[in-house]
């Protein structure tokens, strides 16, 4: 099981996607279900970005997204777009 799991975490590749922009905002959808798809987004430097959080997995590690420098920690309910 070991084994797996580092091969997951140092030889996966993540998956890129660019965000949409639409006056102004970039926006992306991702999908919470046992980790996040896509893994590695790209947005434009100076815009403002929204990201569309919707969890499918019930795991309680994926209740709550965090984003420290940014003083954000986001409460994810199952199902549900946030």
């Amino acid at each position: 099981m070991w084994g797996l799991e580092l091969w997951w975490f140092l030889f996966s590749q993540p998956k890129a996607q660019k965000t949409e922009s639409q006056q102004g905002i970039q926006s992306l959808n991702i999908t919470v279900d046992g980790g996040y798809e896509p893994s590695l987004i790209v947005v434009q430097s100076g815009q403002l970005v929204r990201l569309n959080f919707l969890r499918k997995d019930p795991n309680s590690c994926l209740e709550k997204v965090l984003f420290p420098d940014f003083q954000i920690a986001q409460d994810l309910p199952l199902n549900q777009s946030v």
